[in-house]
């Protein structure tokens, strides 16, 4: 376990927010969160972190950080249908991914080059492109804070839904993610729903490999969102939001055409298109603005604090309620 105090977060978060954090705990392995440390660090007002790209910090200073980051991936069964991986809650998200298209796995690849950890995956339920992390995940282990010991959910127990999990409700502010296992396919079915991945294959006389499929979605990521490393942002930071049919109608009455799509029987629209056609697209107030490329997206140009960003989202909330009768709400995690 590493301790430190008075800790500038700046390079913790994609966004780029320079809070600090009065102590952090990083842990290397799970019988680390028995330790004393822990267990007083646990006592008093803490935040798990993980990889710090789903995340706003909007105060200047959080008292308390513990960051798990044990490591490792293995196989742990198979049988003539599936290998199941056994992946530690500190790994890269997107190194587990490169690991399971190297060994011909399938059922996650849609899902390259989301930032991120293995363990955060669970909690917002991650998903692009026609997948989420939910469909793969066999169970889920974590710490259970108050009961101080580890505890294994199912994946029906994981209660997952739209960015959606137990984590993020019952569970929120009680568990730290350990590890997660993965049913991945030996048989590649490329999942091509989304529309633009089924427009680029759509006059290939092949259908896509795996590697194909992964590089493709890599590039069509690459070409909308900004890297973080160039300019702050946590990616996608509103959820599309689910709407009646009469909001629908609505909606239809107003633009000729209208983007939607039907999700396990719920209907969504693209926050984007909602955030656009209330004229927000590439709107800017001091060192805020959402993304020129994808409006869904809202960026640090620079200096900006966790605060200002919260403020513009809310903004943008509002004038997309009010133009457009629809609420959209935050995909991030506001800290």
């Amino acid at each position: 376990m590493i301790f430190r105090k008075n800790v500038p977060l700046a390079d913790f978060n994609t966004f780029g927010i320079n809070s600090t954090a009065g102590e952090m705990y990083i842990v290397e392995n799970k019988s680390e969160l028995f330790s004393g440390e822990i267990q007083n660090a646990l006592s008093k007002p803490f935040f798990v972190l993980g990889g710090g790209s789903n995340i706003l910090l909007s105060k200047d200073f959080i008292p308390s950080i513990i960051k798990y980051n044990g490591k490792g991936i293995q196989f742990i069964s198979e049988d003539s249908e599936s290998r199941t991986l056994q992946v530690n809650a500190g790994e890269t998200w997107d190194d587990v991914v490169l690991f399971a298209v190297d060994n011909n796995l399938a059922g996650i690849e849609n899902l390259s080059l989301i930032p991120g950890t293995a363990g955060a995956a669970p909690i917002q339920n991650i998903g692009a492109y026609g997948q989420e992390v939910g469909n793969a995940i066999i169970t889920v282990t974590y710490y259970d804070i108050p009961a101080k010991c580890e505890v294994t959910l199912s994946n029906e127990d994981c209660k997952f839904g739209y960015r959606d999990s137990i984590f993020k409700n019952q569970l929120k502010g009680k568990a730290i993610i350990t590890s997660i296992t993965l049913r991945l396919k030996k048989i590649f079915i490329p999942d091509l729903r989304y529309k633009q991945l089924s427009e680029i294959f759509l006059n290939s006389n092949e259908a896509p490999s795996l590697k194909t499929m992964r590089d493709t979605i890599i590039s069509i990521r690459e070409s909308k969102l900004p890297n973080p490393a160039l300019l702050g942002n946590a990616g996608s930071f509103f959820k599309n939001p689910i709407v009646s049919e009469k909001q629908l109608k609505f909606l239809k009455s107003k633009f000729e055409t209208v983007p939607s799509f039907s999700s396990s029987g719920l209907i969504k629209i693209p926050a984007a298109w909602l955030i656009e056609n209330a004229g927000l697209k590439a709107k800017r107030i001091g060192n805020v603005g959402t993304y020129e490329k994808q409006p869904l997206v809202l960026v640090n140009y620079g200096g900006a604090s966790g605060e200002e960003i919260l403020k513009f989202s809310e903004l943008i909330k509002s004038e997309v309620f009010k133009k457009l009768g629809v609420s959209i709400e935050c995909e991030v995690n506001i800290v």
